[in-house]
């Protein structure tokens, strides 16, 4: 993709920096489309799939091995190991969580 951009550039005088904001504007929607969904409430964690309106609902009191590790939440479920991402807001509630439980 690239060398087709530079081609251009070089054939038709196009200007570089227009083509090079509106990829990365590109980028940015696939990635917040991509990107997964997280809520909290209480001790569950509702996880959403791309493009999908259904929600995956993770008990935090049936994972016997979760961790978060600053903004990362791991655990591991169906034989493989999960990492999301979290935001601060979420990673605040789940720490109330621990603390009110006593984990």
């Amino acid at each position: 993709m690239g060398s087709i951009v530079v081609w251009d550039e070089m054939s038709f005088k196009l200007e570089i920096l227009p083509i090079l904001f509106i990829m990365v504007m590109i980028l940015l929607g696939v990635l917040l489309v991509v990107r997964r969904r997280v809520y909290i409430a209480g001790p569950n964690l509702f996880l959403g799939r791309v493009l999908l309106s259904e929600y995956e609902k993770i008990s935090l009191k049936d994972i016997e091995h979760w961790q978060l590790n600053g903004h990362v939440l791991s655990f591991v479920r169906a034989d493989r190991e999960r990492k999301y991402y979290l935001t601060k807001n979420i990673v605040q509630q789940i720490k109330d969580y621990m603390d009110t439980d006593g984990k």
